[in-house]
């Protein structure tokens, strides 16, 4: 990720594709989380679970991809 961030000060067109690519990723990922965060405001707590065990699985599926 460092060198995404180095390579965007220097406008490398590779290091554009891939912070665009991480910012693919980290959409859905923080749309759970404030979900989340507004089911806890609302004090719905059956979709505070079921939106844990979404972000559960995404962040698992995802330290798969990158582990192996």
């Amino acid at each position: 990720i460092d060198v995404i961030f180095t390579g965007l000060k220097s406008m490398d067109s590779a290091a554009i594709i891939q912070f665009g690519t991480l910012l693919l990723i980290f959409t859905p990922i923080m749309r759970v989380v404030f979900s989340v965060f507004s089911f806890l405001i609302e004090k719905d707590y059956l979709y505070v679970l079921i939106g844990l065990f979404v972000l559960c699985v995404i962040l698992f599926s995802l330290s798969n991809k990158l582990v192996g």
